[in-house]
């Protein structure tokens, strides 16, 4: 499905706004990686669907992630999925703990791809959120509350990105956080236990 339907009409911003708890929860596994990117944790894939973030998100997938259509895309998520939090071959309780921070980001970016493929018109929402749901799943399994995962997931960002102290992006992802879990109708509203 691309931006225009077959009548031409174009994506309208609710296109894009996750309506059922389910995609709720979904696009709040990255919301805070949405409003990183200077993006939105309203929508799927943390942007309004127009021409130019669909543009945007097809250029990212292709140069972050090697994904540039549906298929390569549904590889990487099962790829991330069977690997998380498998940083390195290192034993020991430190690598225990940094798996286990990586694990929150990695499932969460299988969460993340599948929102930006459909933002970039590589598949329709409904297929991207069923392809979402078993990483998701995996989220519910592995932390007990949006508390425990937030910290987490914010924690194993920062790892991705190679934060040092004093890193102003660790302070940035740090203050997203802070403020998306205090929002009274922020993306963490919706129940950990959400059925999805």
């Amino acid at each position: 499905m691309g931006l225009f339907d077959l009548f031409g009409k174009k994506s309208a911003p609710e296109d894009s706004t996750p309506l059922t708890d389910s995609e709720k929860w979904i696009v709040a596994t990255y919301a805070i990686w949405s409003e990183f990117c200077n993006g939105s944790w309203k929508f799927i894939g943390g942007f309004e669907k127009n021409r130019s973030n669909a543009s945007m998100a097809r250029g990212v997938l292709n140069r972050d992630w090697a994904i540039n259509k549906a298929e390569t895309g549904k590889d990487m998520v099962k790829y991330l999925i069977e690997n998380a939090g498998k940083a390195d071959e290192e034993d020991g309780a430190e690598a225990q703990e940094r798996a286990k921070k990586k694990l929150a980001f990695d499932y969460a970016c299988a969460c993340n791809i599948c929102g930006r493929m459909y933002l970039g018109g590589l598949m329709d929402a409904g297929e991207s959120m069923r392809l979402a749901k078993e990483a998701a799943k995996r989220i519910q399994e592995s932390y007990s509350s949006w508390e425990e995962y937030g910290v987490a997931y914010v924690e194993g960002a920062k790892l991705e990105l190679g934060c040092e102290p004093g890193d102003s992006r660790a302070k940035q992802l740090d203050d997203i956080w802070a403020r998306l879990s205090a929002m009274p109708d922020g993306p963490y509203t919706v129940a950990w236990n959400t059925s999805l």
